[in-house]
């Protein structure tokens, strides 16, 4: 049992390096973000527009793709939009179907994803894989926090964490 959680523990603070948890990333969340898609409805009931068919929603260098995205707004009301949405007026944003994440050299997959942009987390769910290079993460779950580049990672409910962290070329820090 001891054994089982000290290889957890060394995986975990491995793929935590070769996921460039030293570096945060440069990004800024308050930038607007710009949303594609071949139709949106919105929802005043509970303060949100679903956007369906083609989805792209892009924030600087952070992309998602999606079969649908909804948007939900503080305060439950959604604002006149044109073809950019006010970050700062966002709460989060929930994608499902083909989901597709690229943050700088980051790219995630899911069956859905939950964009928190107050905790600035992505969390990939359902099929989940997360990759920076050769380095890949899989899993029912996997979230990063886009503010600190820390990937937060423990094993699934039973068993080992799922995770390949490939070595750097000598002399090459990561």
């Amino acid at each position: 049992m001891m054994r089982g959680l000290l290889r957890q523990i060394v995986t975990a603070t491995a793929l935590c390096a070769a996921l460039g948890v030293a570096q945060a990333q440069e990004f800024n969340p308050g930038e607007p973000i710009k949303i594609t898609s071949r139709t949106s409805s919105i929802n005043e009931t509970n303060g949100a527009a679903t956007y369906a068919g083609d989805v792209s929603a892009m924030q600087g260098s952070l992309v998602f793709e999606a079969d649908k995205l909804t948007v939900f707004y503080a305060g439950g009301k959604v604002p006149a939009v044109g073809d950019f949405v006010p970050a700062d007026q966002v709460t989060r944003i929930e994608g499902a179907g083909g989901v597709f994440v690229t943050f700088n050299d980051q790219v995630g997959s899911a069956n859905a994803v939950v964009y928190d942009l107050k905790a600035k987390t992505i969390t990939l769910i359902g099929n989940a894989r997360a990759t920076q290079g050769d380095n890949v993460t899989t899993g029912s779950r996997v979230m990063f926090n886009i503010a600190t580049g820390v990937t937060p990672v423990g094993p699934e409910q039973r068993g080992d964490l799922p995770a390949a962290v490939q070595p750097a070329a000598p002399g090459v820090l990561r």
